[in-house]
């Protein structure tokens, strides 16, 4: 895109070209976010209003009625929230900053993301905000309160996703390792579908529904469930669950990786001219609330997902589970703090 590591954070903070007021320590390629302000929409008043028309201080007064969040607050399945973090933002002509959850919080089934901030896409003026983002769960019940950090902001130049054919190369070069079951895997071990496609592995964490408390044990709200490559598994419309790919991958370190939620639209446009099923819309929304991955010096293991379901469906180990594409760093990761969530064995509960 390319995304700004830390020295090259640091760096644009040094030279004024970013600035964040009162800001926790960078992590290797983002930076926490803590929740300032929650409000939910006058739906009523909304309806007789012409949001686009207005600045987004017209659009909170006018349209938005703010939530107390100093004592915890209950987000509910599907309920829909905005939000303000703590922090106020300056981005300099020719960045963009794009915020979405911690994985930990995503693991618990919250999406705290950008929503249409016209300044974080670098779309408004030059100023300090607090950029207004969205927040709801995917079919869970979680707890939040003021100063939870619930989400992260990554800042990036341009746009400069690496190719198929690059990532092959990489693959082929060993320097994207891949493997299965312990296998290492070669390019023609893979399927490429618009990008490098990710299958589902055998074991999931099911949600069963109560209340999810960060920072405690919430395995009670979930059961384990192993999953066959032979027989499929049956789960309603609407059920969070999380997973991981049976791939373990190892990305380099100039590189992060970005899931996809569903289909790339590559995939989706072959569907739409073969309507070949190999290539047709995932049944389920996968990882939209967390959907990068660090480089080896961060993250190696299998890659965490978390999924809702959009229709009734029967699941099977193996099937595809998403997409993943890279995405360049301006600065290579070589020595940085290793993830909680580092070695992965398989779809695990939140280390919140």
């Amino acid at each position: 895109m390319p995304l700004l590591s830390k020295p090259d954070l640091l760096k644009a903070e040094q030279l004024g070209f970013l600035h964040i007021e009162d800001r926790l320590d960078f992590s290797a390629f983002s930076l926490n976010l803590r929740l300032g302000r929650l409000y939910r929409r006058r739906e009523t008043l909304a309806a007789t209003l012409d949001e686009h028309g207005l600045t987004q201080e017209q659009f909170i007064q006018e349209v938005l009625e703010p939530v107390p969040c100093d004592e915890v607050v209950v987000i509910k399945p599907d309920s829909f929230y905005l939000w303000q973090p703590q922090e106020e933002i300056y981005l300099a002509q020719g960045l963009r900053g794009e915020v979405t959850s911690r994985s930990s919080w995503a693991r618990l089934g919250v999406r705290a993301d950008t929503s249409s901030d016209a300044y974080l896409s670098n779309e408004g003026s030059e100023k300090l905000v607090k950029p207004l983002c969205t927040l709801c769960t995917v079919g869970t019940e979680v707890l939040v309160k003021k100063g939870d950090e619930i989400a992260q902001m990554f800042v990036s130049s341009g746009s400069n996703l690496v190719s198929v054919g690059y990532t092959q190369h990489l693959i082929q070069q060993g320097h994207f390792v891949l493997r299965r079951e312990g296998r290492s895997l070669n390019v023609s071990d893979l399927d490429f579908q618009g990008h490098l496609v990710l299958t589902l592995g055998s074991d999931l964490f099911i949600y069963h529904g109560g209340l999810l408390v960060p920072g405690k044990d919430n395995s009670d709200k979930f059961e384990k469930v192993v999953l066959s490559p032979v027989k499929d598994y049956f789960l309603p419309s609407g059920t969070f669950f999380l997973s991981a790919s049976a791939e373990e991958v190892e990305i380099p370190e100039a590189f992060v990786g970005y899931v996809t939620e569903g289909n790339s639209f590559g995939t989706n446009h072959r569907f739409m001219h073969t309507f070949d099923p190999r290539y047709a819309p995932l049944n389920f929304s996968a990882h939209p609330n967390a959907p990068y991955i660090g480089p080896k010096t961060v993250f190696k293991g299998r890659t965490p997902f978390e999924n809702r379901l959009r229709l009734d469906s029967w699941l099977r180990a193996g099937q595809k589970q998403s997409e993943l594409m890279l995405v360049p760093l301006s600065d290579p990761i070589l020595n940085a703090q290793a993830s909680r969530y580092n070695d992965q064995k398989g779809a695990t509960l939140s280390r919140l």
